[in-house]
């Protein structure tokens, strides 16, 4: 029986939400947390205030502040998802197709823990390795 697994956007774009949409966010505040030597785990409110506007500008979506804290901790629960799963024995992170392989058996046990790791079994979005700067 082959394994089924959704479509990777049904895991991460809803709504508003779009590549565009974290690539400005995760560059703005990336870029807010060098020019201030931040080294704080939780970034000051002006951080997301800065977003909101980039965003508006470069693609008419309005957020708020929250909206954008909250989708960067999803973001980073993203990534910490995708570093639990690349430590599973019998998994292999393929740098060139930005997916991991395993064998059925070993995804459905996977899946079974974690549903947000069905996202990795196709293409991974540029914008997850961007999370990295600001874990």
């Amino acid at each position: 029986m082959a394994l089924i697994v959704p479509p990777h956007n049904t895991f991460f774009y809803k709504s508003n939400w779009k590549p565009e949409v974290d690539s400005l966010l995760l560059r703005t505040v990336i870029r807010k947390k060098h020019d201030s030597q931040c080294k704080e785990p939780m970034f000051p409110r002006i951080f997301f205030q800065e977003a909101a506007t980039v965003i508006e500008k470069d693609t008419s979506y309005i957020f708020v502040w929250d909206e954008l804290y909250e989708r960067l901790l999803f973001l980073n629960h993203h990534y910490t998802s995708f570093k639990e799963l690349v430590k599973v024995q019998a998994t292999h992170w393929n740098v060139h197709a930005h997916t991991v392989s395993a064998a059925d058996k070993v995804w459905k046990a996977i899946l079974k823990k974690n549903k947000l790791a069905a996202a990795y079994y196709y293409r991974d979005e540029p914008e997850f390795f961007a999370t990295i700067d600001f874990v």
